[in-house]
């Protein structure tokens, strides 16, 4: 599929991507999020146009946070990183309390009907 230059990723079709000079620009959509990255503000500054002639938009400004990653930026460029989401996972499946193990248990360790089973399908989205 390709719109206005972008292709979309085989691997993840929410990624779309355009080669442009000096890098390329990518789109990543998610229901009615769209986060742009390109080379230059004048690059983003065309797709937002580009977007906007196609549906009303509301520019939200530069991205700090994009589906619970936080996005901080230094002069050395941008980190991805969940640190502000892990306590929240943390605190929602019990383990606020939890002391740090090996893994694998070591062998022999017998578990009882008392043992608490953590269901892991009720963190996921």
């Amino acid at each position: 599929m390709e719109i206005f230059g972008f292709v979309q990723s085989k691997n993840d079709y929410c990624l779309l991507t355009k080669e442009v000079i000096g890098g390329h620009i990518e789109l990543l959509v998610y229901v009615d999020e769209i986060l742009v990255t390109a080379p230059t503000e004048a690059c983003i500054q065309e797709v937002k146009k580009y977007l906007h002639d196609l549906f009303t938009i509301k520019y939200l400004g530069t991205a700090k946070y994009f589906l619970e990653i936080e996005l901080p930026r230094s002069s050395r460029g941008m980190l991805v990183t969940q640190t502000k989401y892990i306590p929240d996972i943390i605190k929602d499946t019990g383990l606020v309390d939890a002391q740090a193990t090996n893994t694998p248990l070591p062998t022999g360790v017998k578990l009882t009907s008392d043992c608490v089973v953590f269901d892991p399908q009720s963190i996921v989205g």
